[in-house]
């Protein structure tokens, strides 16, 4: 009996010390409201609560930091410091946004102050123009925040060359899918004057009418090196053309191109050029309304750079292509590895070319970088069928990198092929897309 009376009391005991620890624990638990307009009433109220955090949503065109410091609202400081209509107005004056609005969240030690804004769509216009021994180029591109609801880029330029006028529209969106791929679209078209040669520029072709190009490409960001894509391609050509006169060559008709890119890119930019590795791979089928007939065609390009302490610049490139269709019209190649070619009357047939470049700084003001450069190139080059051509040679020039932008704005070089004993020479002015 007493030992049911001692175990009724023990069990009694520990029920009130259970009783008294769970009302300790509720009681312990605190109601943090959510955010709430923050209005001078408030702030008339409170003037001695610390602001423990700002928080602010809506940014991408400025940082945190910088927001803070236009409104003069700072963490640590008294509530009573912040002039709501005067940071209000001073957000409105830098037209970036439409509209701002101040919320307040008490928190143990004070509160935390939410700032949510509303960007403007904006439109930035960057102008553009170039000028080279084969063309002048006019035109500009715009950045605007509002197409596709994410930051994408128009681009539009003039062309005058041959003897004739062209243009070229395009839309370029880097952030698809969340920023996991990049599509563009480009439409080029008008009427031209086109010279292709041989190695020693003796000439191979003419042709002189209307083209026009639409052309689409989809990349997929895998991750920051390795970018697999998707290319779509439609031509129509109205052309007069001069060619082996035993030879018939339509001069008009329609071209489907569909084919697939890789692109493996380890570079990044230091002081006036880009540095690492880059591999390209493109292959693509040809299909023909009209009629020519259908090919494959298709490249692969290759480049390595290094630098030094001096910041001197060694470059290796390698390329490779063919187009194999129906001879009426091809591209011109361009840029390392055919500069001992006359490269506005090039064709892309089949070829194939390697090159060493180094290039060191002349000066280096505070606005960019005059630099000069020796090259020496060799290749394989076959116009047309059953021609085969050989080029190799060395080569030197300049180039000037204006502060901050990666490609040149001005360059000249001139280069020797030794097979031939011709000289080709280029320059350009202004920056090219």
């Amino acid at each position: 009996m007493v030992f049911r009376k001692v175990l009724l009391i023990l069990i009694g005991l520990a029920c009130l010390l259970n009783s008294q620890l769970i009302a300790e624990t509720v009681t312990a638990i605190t109601y943090l409201p959510g955010p709430m307009i923050l209005s001078e009433d408030i702030i008339s109220k409170n003037p001695d609560a610390t602001i423990i955090s700002i928080e602010i949503e809506g940014l991408s065109r400025i940082s945190a930091t910088t927001f803070t410091a236009v409104i003069d609202v700072h963490s640590g400081e008294p509530l009573d410091t912040i002039d709501l209509e005067e940071a209000r107005r001073r957000v409105l004056r830098t037209n970036l946004f439409e509209s701002v609005s101040f919320y307040y969240q008490p928190v143990p030690e004070g509160y935390k102050i939410i700032i949510k804004v509303k960007e403007r769509p904006y439109a930035d216009l960057k102008p553009y123009f170039s000028l080279s021994s084969g063309a002048i180029i006019t035109g500009g591109a715009t950045i605007n925040s509002e197409i596709q609801g994410s930051t994408s880029e128009l681009l539009g330029t003039t062309v005058w060359q041959h003897g004739g006028l062209s243009g070229k529209l395009g839309y370029i969106n880097p952030e698809l899918y969340d920023g996991n791929g990049t599509f563009s679209l480009f439409f080029s078209g008008g009427y031209a004057e086109q010279r292709h040669s041989r190695s020693d520029g003796t000439e191979l072709r003419t042709f002189s009418g209307y083209s026009g190009d639409l052309s689409s490409k989809l990349v997929f960001n895998q991750n920051r090196n390795f970018q697999p894509g998707v290319n779509l391609e439609y031509e129509m050509l109205d052309l007069d053309s001069s060619w082996d006169p035993h030879y018939e060559l339509a001069e008009s008709s329609e071209m489907l191109g569909v084919g697939v890119s890789l692109t493996y890119d380890t570079t990044y930019f230091a002081y006036y050029f880009r540095e690492g590795s880059k591999v390209s791979l493109n292959l693509s089928r040809g299909f023909i309304i009209g009629p020519r007939t259908g090919d494959l065609y298709g490249s692969l390009s290759a480049e390595k750079t290094v630098r030094n302490i001096l910041r001197h610049k060694l470059s290796l490139y390698a390329k490779a292509g063919f187009n194999f269709t129906d001879p009426l019209h091809y591209n011109d190649l361009y840029g390392p590895g055919f500069r001992v070619l006359p490269m506005k009357d090039t064709v892309d047939r089949l070829y194939s070319s390697a090159a060493v470049e180094y290039e060191i700084p002349l000066a280096q003001p505070s606005f960019g970088s005059f630099t000069t450069f020796s090259f020496i190139e060799t290749g394989y080059y076959s116009p047309i069928e059953n021609s085969h051509e050989y080029f190799s040679g060395p080569g030197l020039g300049f180039r000037f990198y204006a502060h901050r932008v990666e490609a040149p704005v001005f360059g000249f070089h001139a280069g020797l092929n030794t097979f031939t004993l011709t000289v080709q020479s280029e320059f350009f002015i202004g920056i090219q897309f």
